[in-house]
């Protein structure tokens, strides 16, 4: 059966050449668990990727379908862009923005070109991000560098896996005192059942560890915060929520250690900010705390921890509030303004301007003291179907996608908000298909 399914996905090659293959260039995993790796060519077909290498006549031809993974070899992941665009589906990625009208934001990037997309699939927008730098990008290719409790870990094209109870933990040299942490985990038949600590002071964190840590249970997500061997809940969302039910979980959490606060976020959207009375966790170590009984695997991938020079500001319920029909500007210092937005354009000494409530004149702010920019929740509702592949770029943006094609060193692909893009082959960092959710059970959601 393995014979035949490989033959329909790759017709110009042998089991033997395939077992042999050594991982270089692009690594493309299949679905059925077969690696493969070589150059990726231009393709005739759209959904069909052509893959050359070494020990073939002509390129190999892998129905996109087949695909699980694909990793590149690039590894830029600096972005000279100043500002960075967060779309409703949750995609996001560095670009500077040219204008801001009633209907549309208009901007370009080095990586796509100049677009202009309708205001209402714009979430939220980044200001003044150039002085972030990565610290941390991960769980990288060499299980050497992390510490393990047990001989259970995977490192995998770029995952990091056990299924057994132990734990797994990283120093991150140089983190600063102000950062962003990201990771990914994909959920299995049952839920994610792991803990991912950070800023903690020993490699275990321990009961003596002063340290945040992410829980990943069956009834949500929270965070928390342990010292002094007693735990403080900070934030939560039930796993009934449709965020956790997602099939792919992506976490953000910005982290104002200076501040003594955090945002936390789930699939792009702020879950809370806190703010704690104490002094924040001083110490620079990851620690993943497998959970999950045995047998069953707990995965993270994505790991990505940048510097930051921002701040949280903590939005009041008010303020969250009010997001239904205004938008929400925080400026440099941490001020937030309620107000509808009416323009910007990238000119000389350019600035956004608002009309506050309750005031008669319109005002403006320097682009140069904005924060962030977060659109007003649209009442209109966007069916956008759920995309097959999800696509890192060297830059840290993160594109999504079901159908695309390889052409002239490009990657031309369908987005579900952006329409047709072209994006340059040595921008991809990687490509991962996005697990699909489990059929409903109509009679278990009746009862």
């Amino acid at each position: 059966m393995l014979k035949c399914l490989l033959k329909s996905i790759i017709p110009t090659t042998s089991l033997t050449a395939i077992s042999s293959i050594a991982l270089a260039g692009e690594v493309v995993q299949l679905r059925n668990g077969n690696t493969l790796s070589g150059n990726i060519l231009a393709s005739d077909t759209k959904s069909v990727v052509h893959l050359n290498q070494p020990f073939t006549k002509s390129p190999i031809k892998i129905k996109e379908e087949a695909i699980r993974n694909i990793f590149f070899e690039n590894s830029n992941t600096t972005s000279e862009h100043k500002e960075q665009i967060h779309l409703i589906n949750g995609d996001h990625f560095p670009c500077d923005i040219t204008s801001i009208t009633d209907n549309n934001v208009s901007f370009k990037s080095n990586v796509t070109g100049a677009l202009v997309v309708d205001r209402d699939m714009v979430s939220r927008i980044n200001f003044n991000t150039e002085v972030s730098k990565p610290i941390y990008i991960g769980p990288g290719d060499d299980l050497s560098a992390w510490s393990t409790t047990s001989e259970d870990w995977d490192l995998k094209d770029g995952v990091l896996s056990v299924s057994k109870r132990s734990e797994a933990s990283q120093t991150i040299k140089d983190l600063p005192e102000n950062f962003i942490l990201k990771f990914s985990t994909r959920k299995n038949q049952l839920a994610p059942h792991f803990s991912l600590c950070f800023g903690c002071s020993n490699p275990k964190a321990d009961r003596k560890s002063d340290h945040y840590y992410i829980d990943f249970n069956s009834h949500g997500v929270a965070l928390y915060r342990s010292k002094n061997a007693k735990t403080n809940s900070l934030a939560n969302i039930l796993s009934n929520d449709q965020l956790f039910n997602a099939p792919q979980i992506n976490v953000t959490v910005h982290v104002d250690r200076k501040h003594q606060k955090l945002a936390f976020f789930i699939n792009n959207k702020l879950i809370k900010t806190i703010s704690e009375a104490i002094p924040a966790p001083k110490g620079n170590i990851l620690v993943i705390k497998n959970l999950q009984r045995e047998g069953t695997s707990t995965t993270i991938s994505d790991i990505n921890i940048h510097s930051w020079n921002g701040k949280v500001n903590e939005l009041s319920e008010e303020a969250h509030k009010s997001l239904s029909k205004h938008d929400l500007i925080t400026d440099s210092s941490g001020n937030i303004i309620t107000a509808n937005i009416i323009n910007f354009a990238d000119k000389k000494n350019s600035a956004l301007i608002f009309k506050a409530p309750f005031t008669k004149e319109n005002s403006d702010i320097p682009i140069a003291s904005l924060q962030t920019l977060e659109f007003k929740h649209s009442a209109k509702v966007h069916d956008l179907e759920m995309s097959n592949f999800s696509i890192k770029l060297t830059n840290g943006a993160t594109i999504s996608y079901s159908i695309s094609q390889f052409l002239d060193s490009k990657m031309q692909l369908d987005h579900p908000i952006l329409g047709s893009i072209s994006i340059p082959k040595f921008s991809l960092s990687s490509i991962i298909a996005t697990p699909k959710k489990a059929p409903v059970d109509k009679v278990k959601e009746a009862q």
